[in-house]
């Protein structure tokens, strides 16, 4: 993996109950940007390789903003994995949405 910002879960960030939780970056070049995934397709690529497709919804970002740049989607992408893969070790299965919806 490359830089890894640093991140944190922010489940109130705008007052939805959703499929996935807000979060936020807390450090990097994208410090304060609030985010969810939404919609992610696998789709194959060339040599037998995946490609993730991920559609990204800002809930909070600078004015003019652009999701769409190489930096933001390599960040954005490094958290997925981080987060799959923290959840992928843990013993038990984890259903983040319980997780993040309890009062």
């Amino acid at each position: 993996m490359g830089n890894l910002p640093d991140y944190k879960f922010v489940p109130d960030a705008d007052g939805k109950i959703q499929e996935t939780c807000p979060i936020e970056i807390l450090s990097g070049q994208h410090v304060g940007i609030i985010y969810r995934y939404g919609v992610i397709r696998v789709a194959e690529h060339d040599n037998d390789n995946v490609k993730v497709i991920m559609d990204i919804d800002l809930i909070k970002a600078p004015e003019g903003f652009n999701k769409d740049t190489e930096e933001f989607t390599k960040d954005v992408g490094e958290i997925f994995v981080n987060i799959v893969e923290t959840q992928t070790n843990k013993e038990a299965v984890v259903d983040l949405e319980d997780d993040v919806h309890q009062d």
